[in-house]
């Protein structure tokens, strides 16, 4: 009598099979695994099921079991189209499962990086309002500067009436002379 093969890979696909038929939590799915074996039992159904058509056909009548000989070829054929498409069904129909499973799990992986890349563009935009919060204090500090406007009465003007150093000279003096030797 021949034995089962005693190769690691059976064994395993074997103890898996068993382990996910058992399961009551339905993590696995088990009927991808079970189509093959379906399918040989329904094309062993076919040809039982057109042996007996022949010999009962053949018991009725000697024309009956010759009819029934050269039709049941055509019902075999027929049959195992019928069984083979709707395994094929059922194998597409879980394998879409298992792909939308996939794909679930993807979209969850690209939204947590999406969120990571949400949290680089807030620090960036934070960042680019400390520049330009930067910026501004620089272009507040160089318009103190009387040489950076065109307007020299103007800078001086407010560069003094702003400056500390008022308190220390009287500038005065230097106010009332023409300005007009000073230009930029």
């Amino acid at each position: 009598m021949p034995s089962l093969p005693s190769h690691p890979a059976y064994r395993i696909w074997i103890k898996d099979f068993i382990k996910a038929l058992f399961d009551l939590s339905f993590k696995e799915i088990v009927t991808v695994k079970m189509l093959p074996l379906l399918y040989c039992v329904g094309i062993i159904t076919a040809v039982v099921a057109s042996i007996y058509l022949i010999t009962n056909a053949f018991m009725k009548s000697l024309w009956d079991g010759f009819i029934y000989l050269m039709i049941s070829p055509i019902f075999f054929i027929f049959a195992v189209a019928a069984i083979r498409s709707t395994l094929e069904f059922f194998s597409a129909v879980f394998n879409l499962q298992a792909h939308m499973a996939l794909v679930n799990h993807l979209m969850k992986d690209m939204n947590q990086e999406i969120g990571g890349m949400h949290n680089k563009i807030e620090s960036m935009r934070d960042n680019a309002q400390l520049m330009i919060d930067s910026m501004n204090d620089f272009k507040d500090l160089t318009q103190r500067i009387p040489f950076m406007k065109k307007n020299v009465r103007a800078n001086k003007a407010k560069y003094w009436a702003e400056s500390p150093l008022d308190a220390q000279f009287n500038f005065e003096e230097q106010d009332k002379a023409p300005l007009d030797n000073h230009k930029l």
